[in-house]
């Protein structure tokens, strides 16, 4: 609203310049602006609607063309005698309205590698910790408008941490963001098996321009710090604490003996089966078919084991106790994949499994997976069977459980006693066993 003041004289101040308009509608001598304005009309008193006769005023709009703005800020306002409009200004930023200054991402990579510990499964060596820099520069930030909140990486590999990037208070436009976050990889219950870390670093100024570095990555690492542990009646396949090497076991001390004292760091023997990712399986089915030192890990450990040769039937055994009482009918439950359940007598072609017990001083390798005769008598003979109840379904490839039942007669477990499990398959095993269960102890 322009008051009108004896005249139709209008003043129009853009950024300083004053221009003057003798029509209410029309074009400065300059032709650098325009009103439209309506005639004048007369004032009213709001409560009543009665008219104001001393007071008139005009209504309409002023258009500034592109020509007369300048780079940066401007202003304008409008003067009619001694009135006076209130100021309205904008900012003209013609390079940033054309994509001039997109954000610039230069140099980003990992540095400063720090791999740390060490976990030995099966001959094959582990980091257990890691943590690199990632550094880079962030140009173009900067201009224009700018978000001055710290920035948070994203897209992070899970159990990924990283340092959040300040945003520095610029000397001027051109300023550049120096980048140094610190990524660190959780402590415990993870595992890249020739893997790699990734995260991005995006920007936004919250008015529409926004950028990303891509993804960031690390070069392959070989790590496992995932110790779910085990005990006297459940293995997880995390750790070898409870894992025994292949012998006859013919005494309680010697079961007890062994635990805790399986040789993690050493190749395996040409009869053992292979702990990794969690699960036993032949040697051949771990990373690069066996062939750990050739699998050209950038960030692993010297001295990995080369079991691409292998062919012979392998075994696992792993030492159980009992509970305070007597057990002659626990049960065995597997988790696995791919397990064809047979008898000692079967063929171990393919898929196929055998699993033995034994109480070390009172029986042999009972086969869990042929029926328990009527008695036993206190035979020590290997290959009698305990299997209570019928052979369990065999296991395909994905993840299932299976209970075998045991009946040991008269040699129950007594209290406290050790006792083992022995696990046979070929070199044509393609399955895993990812946890073994004794309940019933």
């Amino acid at each position: 609203m322009v008051p009108v003041d004896g005249g139709e004289q209008y003043t129009l101040e853009i950024n300083g310049d004053i221009y003057t308009i003798e029509t209410t509608s029309g074009t400065d001598a300059l032709s650098t602006a325009t009103f439209n304005l309506s005639s004048a009309d007369i004032g009213a008193f709001p409560a009543t609607g009665l008219p104001f006769t001393i007071f008139r005023h005009r209504t309409g709009n002023v258009t500034i063309p592109q020509a007369a703005w300048r780079n940066g800020y401007n202003y304008v306002r409008v003067i009619q005698g001694s009135n006076t409009t209130n100021y309205v200004d904008w900012v003209y930023d013609p390079a940033a309205a054309s994509g001039n200054f997109p954000y610039s991402f230069t140099g980003f990579d990992t540095g400063s590698v720090s791999p740390t510990g060490q976990k030995n499964l099966s001959g094959i060596k582990y980091y257990t910790g890691f943590s690199y820099a990632v550094t880079g520069t962030i140009g173009n930030y900067y201009k224009n408008v700018y978000n001055s909140s710290a920035k948070s990486f994203s897209n992070r590999t899970s159990g990924l941490s990283a340092n959040s990037v300040s945003i520095p208070q610029p000397s001027t436009a051109d300023s550049t963001i120096s980048v140094n976050s610190t990524h660190t990889f959780a402590s415990s219950g993870y595992r890249l098996l020739n893997q790699t870390l990734t995260s991005t670093l995006s920007f936004n100024n919250g008015f529409g321009k926004s950028g990303t570095t891509g993804a960031i990555t690390t070069p392959t690492i070989l790590l496992d710090n995932n110790n779910t542990s085990n005990s006297t009646s459940l293995e997880r396949f995390c750790l070898e604490n409870y894992r025994a090497v292949s012998a006859s076991y013919d005494l309680q001390s010697d079961a007890s003996s062994a635990i805790g004292n399986y040789p993690s760091s050493s190749d395996l023997g040409t009869s053992e089966l292979a702990v990794y990712n969690g699960a036993v399986r032949y040697p051949t089915r771990v990373l690069n078919s066996g062939d750990v030192s050739g699998a050209n890990t950038v960030y692993a450990i010297a001295g990995q084991p080369d079991y691409s040769g292998a062919t012979e039937d392998r075994w696992f055994f792993r030492v159980f106790r009992n509970g305070g009482s007597a057990a002659a009918t626990p049960t065995i439950s597997i988790t696995g994949t791919e397990i064809d359940f047979t008898n000692f007598l079967g063929s171990l072609s393919g898929d196929a499994v055998k699993i033995w017990l034994k109480v070390p001083g009172r029986t042999g390798w009972r086969d869990v997976l042929t029926p328990a005769p009527s008695s036993t008598g206190g035979s020590t003979a290997d290959n009698l069977g305990c299997l209570r109840g019928d052979t369990p379904a065999n296991i395909g490839s994905s993840s299932t459980t299976r209970t075998i039942g045991i009946d040991l007669k008269t040699e129950a477990i007594n209290a406290n006693e050790y006792f083992l499990i022995r696990i046979q398959t070929s070199n044509g095993w393609t399955g895993t066993i990812s946890q073994i269960n004794i309940t019933g102890i």
